[in-house]
This record gives structure tokens, C-alpha cells and sequence, in this order.
């Protein structure tokens, strides 16, 4: 694992953990996971981009409940140590790891993740569409 650029920890633009292998290695268990109940959210990753384990390895992927959160919102934070997604809901979870999986980017045989930070919350109460009419569609 090489960190592309730091500083005393802090992060400039540009910023990545550069993987030696195909697949991102992340450590995620029940104890990782302190959102109602552990659940199946390895499912939810990608699996030409993520290996799970739950043995220690390069990268902890944590997911945390915060009441405080908006409705279907997320902070999404990769360090290079650990990944952190704090969340109020599970649709906050899948639109989290949706983002996570597109952040990671391949290039000859290598996995690249960038260290980021990210807040997203909805306008409204719940994300969607409404779709409606009037008259004749």
C-alpha cells in the first residue's frame, strides 16, 4: 500500500492509497459494523473492486449509526487506514457504498482509492422522484 501524498496528515488534492493487487483487501466484521444489526452490506460492495475479510488487513471498513444524521444521508471518509461511513438509515448505506465502489479506479492490475471526505444529504426528507401527470401522458 503507498500513500500518493501527506504531510502530518494532512491530505492534498490528489490525494490515493495505491493497492498492489486487483482487488481492495478491507477488514469489515460485526464489530465493525455498529448500525442496528450486522447485516449483509459486504453484499453491497463490489466484487471485482473489494475483498472482504474478517481478518486484519491493509483497510477497516466501519459503519456507524449517528442519530444525528439527516434521513438517507451519509459521511463517507477514507483514510488510509480505515474507511468510515456514519449513517441514520440503511438506504444511507447503499447510496454510501454505491459512491465507494465508483470511487475506486483500476489501472494495470492495481486498485486505487482516493482519501476523501464526503457529506450527503438529501433537500428533502427522503431522496426519490415523484412522477406525475396531468391529462394525457
Amino acid at each position: 500500500m503507498k500513500l500518493s501524498y501527506i504531510y502530518k496528515n494532512v491530505y492534498f488534492m490528489n490525494s490515493y492509497i495505491d493497492f498492489p493487487t486487483a482487488k481492495i483487501p478491507v477488514y469489515m466484521t460485526s464489530r465493525t459494523v455498529n448500525f442496528k444489526m450486522f447485516s449483509s452490506y459486504e453484499q453491497l460492495l463490489d466484487v471485482d473492486k473489494f475483498t472482504i475479510s474478517s481478518e486484519r488487513s491493509d483497510i477497516q471498513l466501519k459503519i456507524i449509526y449517528n442519530p444525528k444524521m439527516k434521513e438517507d444521508g451519509y459521511d463517507l471518509e477514507i483514510s488510509k487506514k480505515e474507511i468510515v461511513i456514519n449513517v441514520k438509515n440503511e438506504r444511507g448505506i447503499r447510496y454510501a457504498l454505491a459512491v465507494l465502489n465508483n470511487l475506486v479506479t483500476k489501472k494495470n492490475g492495481y486498485a486505487r482509492l482516493p482519501l476523501i471526505k464526503i457529506n450527503d444529504e438529501p433537500s428533502f426528507k427522503y431522496r426519490g422522484i415523484i412522477e406525475g401527470y396531468y391529462g394525457t401522458p
